[in-house]
């Protein structure tokens, strides 16, 4: 146990220690044809939408041109700054997904690259709750760095030490529970290979 809470802390540590760097890195990264294609799923002219890891807030302006029922946590509180202070008529919380509970009837849950430092059951807790979370026929899209099989990694450059965990699509597939899965893609970016994977409640 303290083995994965020192491993949480020196992740988290470096988020906010290189808050700005990260969103320069990152911020640059276009997900606007994921989120379109997240819209086109449901229904609603003005869905729910709940984003774990927002980061700095990148993708949440995409989001605002669809609906002003957004809502934003990271566990860094610098990048909670940074997505304030850029998109004040936005909402954002800093919450730690693993702690914290999911609101209830949500049209869409969205991540990008934040439940990449949670472990096997970790992230079959966060899939649990966003079941439960969200309204039939909503969405939860998550994109995770991919492998071969589950593996767990560490990286340390200028910027950090950070922890990873790696998924295949099997290991998805089998955490997913009553979810269907809608969509699959693998793509590569930043030289890593990521699985996108969107799954609907039914």
């Amino acid at each position: 146990m303290q083995d994965i809470l020192t491993k949480k802390q020196e992740t988290l540590s470096a988020y906010n220690t290189h808050a700005q760097a990260y969103s320069d890195k990152y911020d640059k990264l276009d997900r606007t044809k994921d989120i379109t294609r997240l819209i086109s799923y449901i229904a609603s002219p003005n869905p729910d939408v709940f984003e774990i890891g927002c980061g700095t807030g990148r993708d949440a302006m995409e989001f605002s041109k669809y609906t002003n029922r957004y809502l934003g946590i990271d566990i860094s509180e610098e990048f909670i700054n940074i997505a304030s202070q850029r998109y004040p008529f936005l909402k954002f919380q800093i919450a730690d997904i693993e702690e914290c509970s999911i609101p209830d009837n949500l049209d869409i849950i969205y991540t990008s690259a934040s439940l990449v430092h949670l472990d096997l059951n970790s992230l079959k807790s966060v899939l649990d709750k966003a079941y439960h979370s969200l309204k039939p026929g909503g969405v939860f899209h998550l994109s995770m760095i991919g492998a071969d099989a589950y593996t767990e990694i560490s990286e340390t450059n200028e910027l950090g030490t950070r922890h990873f965990h790696l998924y295949s699509e099997s290991d998805v597939k089998k955490l997913a529970g009553k979810f269907k899965i809608i969509h699959t893609e693998w793509l590569v970016l930043n030289n890593r290979n990521w699985l996108d994977i969107t799954l609907q409640k039914s």
